[in-house]
């Protein structure tokens, strides 16, 4: 039989020791595993409240729900041994085993959690440096991109032909992935039609046409679901940030660093108008289209480029007009 090792008070006192070491050893290893995360958790905050209006900040955060929640299960044995430490008699054979038992518990629990959050630090870093490959070429973020090809290329001039290939090969097939999405948005008939002309237009290399209607219909959609199609002025900015207050990140079909993104580009493409000479240049050279300068004629948009972004621009907003009406529905249902 194995010699109890806490049969006296100093080996006692020496594993307590231990446990403060391994406590030590805990805390070094959280700091470790934040060391990462910590700079693109800084860059979402910093994106959160540049555009509160548009998403608030705590909703944001909850498409971190399903990692608190596991966070939190891992850290409720530190509060039960507290409660259990608490109870029992520091001297008996009880309080020893409750020490047994958090010292197992440390072992395996720092090497969890260190590990929870050097995963979520891998994917927000993946995540960025895939977006960033993707801006490179001068796209926005979509789901119908194959991130697969974003590692093969060489350089951006590679991935930048690869990815036009990959979009006038499989371009049958993207189209039909979005309009089935389109159809179950919470938006009209019209909206849903002509998107799906201009994904035809794009098919045909029309793409002229593809950015002359597509932005116009966005300004209609607007008008119809969030302004009871009201004649007058609208302000497309302040009704989109009005009506998204409500929509949690974790809600769109991609991942959060491209959503954002996304909100950051469209507040340039989407809301800014063209104001002086400066302006324009700065949006002639990006082939992201400028909502103002297409429909006012102040910069021709008429590339492959111009009209592929154009159409994840209206994917997009149409899917956040929809999120914000069933939203708005629930909360006037629950009222």
């Amino acid at each position: 039989m194995s010699e109890d090792p806490f049969k006296d008070s100093a080996k006692l006192q020496e594993h307590l020791a231990e446990q403060m070491q391994s406590f030590n050893k805990l805390q070094q290893k959280l700091q470790a595993a934040f060391s990462h995360p910590a700079s693109q958790l800084e860059r979402f905050m910093e994106l959160s409240q540049k555009y509160h209006g548009s998403f608030q900040a705590d909703n944001s955060l909850k498409i971190l729900a399903d990692f608190n929640k596991r966070m939190a299960e891992q850290m409720r044995p530190f509060a039960e041994f507290r409660e259990n430490v608490q109870s029992a008699i520091a001297n008996t054979q009880a309080g020893f085993e409750q020490l047994r038992k958090f010292s197992d518990f440390i072992k395996r629990s720092s090497e969890g959690i260190a590990l929870s959050f050097r995963q979520l630090s891998e994917r927000l870093a993946e995540s960025e440096r895939q977006k960033q490959l993707i801006l490179s070429v001068g796209l926005l973020p979509h789901a119908s991109i194959p991130l697969e090809l974003l590692d093969s290329a060489a350089d951006v001039a590679v991935l930048r032909q690869s990815l036009k290939q990959f979009f006038e090969d499989n371009w049958t097939t993207i189209a039909e992935v979005i309009v089935a999405r389109v159809a179950t948005y919470d938006i009209d008939d019209e909206a849903k039609a002509t998107l799906g002309e201009a994904l035809q237009a794009h098919q045909q290399g029309h793409y002229r046409a593809v950015c002359r209607v597509l932005f116009p219909e966005i300004e209609r959609v607007v008008r119809v679901e969030l302004r009871d199609n009201k004649v007058g002025t609208i302000y497309v900015q302040s009704l989109m940030a009005d009506t998204t207050d409500n929509i949690y990140l974790r809600d769109l079909e991609l991942p959060t660093i491209f959503v954002i993104e996304l909100f950051d580009r469209l507040a340039d493409h989407l809301y800014q108008s063209i104001k002086n000479d400066d302006d324009r240049k700065r949006f002639e050279v990006d082939p992201v289209p400028n909502r103002h300068a297409a429909i006012h004629g102040l910069i021709v948009y008429s590339s492959f480029w111009n009209a592929l972004n154009v159409i994840f621009m209206t994917d997009f907003t149409f899917q956040i007009i929809s999120l914000a009406k069933r939203a708005s529905s629930a909360n006037v249902k629950t009222l």
